[in-house]
């Protein structure tokens, strides 16, 4: 009966460690991907707090001269979603 008893308990434990190699692999990506990319987003207005929908918006990364560009919306926003770390030049540009 003991032996019974303590084959059932390895193969449990068998059992659980076969799951647990199986499902490991994928718990991995989830864990190794953590933000390394911020966000930077704002409104548009003019000298009398008007906003200005339709600005061509470019922010530049001062250290490696990377453009990414943007347009505000009908309420003045634009945002940038995915930017690496580091110092922008933002250039705001209207028609």
């Amino acid at each position: 009966m003991k032996r019974l008893r303590r084959m059932k308990q390895l193969t449990h434990t068998a059992i659980f460690l076969v799951l647990s190699a199986m499902v490991f692999p994928f718990t991995i990506p989830a864990v190794m991907a953590q933000a390394t990319t911020g966000g930077l987003r704002g409104v548009v207005t003019d000298n009398n707090a008007a906003i200005i929908a339709g600005a061509d918006v470019t922010a530049t990364n001062t250290a490696t001269g990377v453009e990414s560009k943007s347009r505000t919306n009908s309420q003045g926003v634009y945002a940038f979603p995915r930017l690496l770390p580091g110092k922008y030049l933002l250039v705001i540009e209207t028609q």
